[in-house]
């Protein structure tokens, strides 16, 4: 099969966030199965035609700074390689309508859509209404709510572009939910993201450290949970004074949109700067070395769909609390193997509880990082899911076919 992958984010030189792992790990996956793959993406330095990755997968970029520029500019490299070998199916995001230009150019060839997290989402949930004057914070919850109410989705251009595809495809029922209300998508198949852990993760030995240290990986910004943690911050370390808490992840900005998110929480938590430290941005493959020592990850985002730290954070044998209103929950099995503690990502104290709970507990944490390594593996790196994802391509190549539209050459 030869796949197309429409990607705005790939790594090394685009690698933001969920959406560029995400490509990444099924591209090499697939190529690695001998289906031929090739990856269309950006790039803010120059254009790159035909950069082998793998003997089966090809790399393109197109310079561009923006979503919006990409969709169009990508099309003119997309259109010479298809006339060359033509696609039998085409992938995107929905987030950003990243696609957008090559479905319109290329309507007959099979296009699915991979749900991630649509912009309006991103942008509900990133709101900042956080230490301002009552009045001030009472208009932004009132305008947040109308925003809410008034959400109009044929005006959202992620809308738009999804409901063109030939199939979609979500790696959680929490969002797939989400969407089946808010955009009427009645015919989601559920697809978990496939995921092969980095050696040096898998590697990490499973021990106690003499040490307290809390990770939190992700960008430093409102929808990732970072005031509850702040405000949790200071219970825990009445009871753990010397615990280190590692901000793992590029820093965002707060309401004001000038002041750095890690100058932020050294200003709001003044009182204990040799508690806190700050890595930056992290690439996966230097995750190893920043999480070695970490007795437990924290992923309390107010939203999130399936993000890739938590199985990061699994790989490598750690405990996890996670966010109740996400897809991480299903990333786990549901019984006494469970390696997680779930808690309301807006109740400071249930996660301050949470952590403590397992800092008091070595035995416990120790296991649910043993389960949790296992599970990750058996689960998400599995030729049974990559197969899965070759039969969903297969049937809306289909699908397409049925309908009576011929293939684009």
């Amino acid at each position: 099969m030869h796949i197309a992958f429409i990607s705005y984010e790939y790594p090394p030189e685009t690698s933001y966030g969920g959406i560029g792992t995400y490509t990444f790990q099924l591209s090499t996956a697939l190529a690695a199965m001998g289906h031929d793959v090739e990856v269309f993406s950006c790039s803010h330095k120059k254009q790159l035609m035909n950069e082998c990755i793998h003997p089966h997968l090809l790399l393109h970029r197109v310079v561009a700074n923006k979503r919006k520029i990409f969709s169009d500019a990508i099309v003119a490299i997309f259109s010479d390689r298809h006339s060359i070998y033509p696609f039998d199916i085409i992938e995107s995001p929905e987030f950003g309508a990243e696609g957008a230009g090559i479905k319109r150019h290329f309507p007959n060839i099979p296009f699915t859509i991979k749900l991630h997290t649509p912009f309006y989402l991103h942008n509900r949930y990133n709101k900042n209404v956080k230490n301002v004057f009552l009045i001030e914070r009472c208009k932004c919850l009132l305008k947040k709510f109308l925003n809410y109410q008034n959400y109009n989705k044929e005006a959202d251009a992620d809308y738009l572009f999804t409901i063109t595809a030939d199939s979609v495809s979500s790696p959680s029922f929490f969002l797939a939910d989400i969407l089946r209300k808010d955009w009427n998508l009645t015919n989601i198949k559920l697809l978990p993201n496939y995921y092969k852990a980095n050696n040096s993760l898998l590697q990490l030995p499973i021990e106690l450290h003499s040490k307290k240290v809390i990770g939190f990986i992700g960008r430093l910004e409102k929808r990732k949970g970072i005031y509850t943690i702040l405000n949790a911050i200071p219970s825990i370390l009445a009871q753990y004074p010397d615990t280190i808490f590692r901000f793992i992840g590029a820093p965002g900005f707060t309401r004001d949109s000038t002041t750095l998110k890690d100058n932020y929480i050294h200003q709001t938590l003044e009182r204990y700067p040799a508690n806190l430290q700050f890595t930056g941005y992290m690439p996966s493959n230097k995750l190893a070395d920043a999480i070695k020592d970490v007795s437990v990850i924290i992923i309390p985002s107010i939203f999130e769909n399936f993000p890739y730290v938590c199985l990061e954070a699994m790989a490598a044998g750690k405990s996890v609390i996670i966010s109740s209103n996400s897809g991480m929950k299903e990333m786990f099995p549901n019984d006494k193997n469970r390696g997680c503690m779930i808690i309301n990502p807006n109740n400071s104290k249930q996660l301050s509880k949470a952590v403590i709970h397992l800092l008091n507990h070595n035995e416990l944490r120790m296991q649910m990082g043993v389960n949790n390594r296992a599970y990750v593996i058996q689960q998400f790196a599995c030729d049974e899911l990559l197969d899965r994802v070759i039969q969903f391509y297969k049937d809306t190549i289909f699908f397409v076919t049925k309908k009576g539209i011929p293939q684009q050459l």
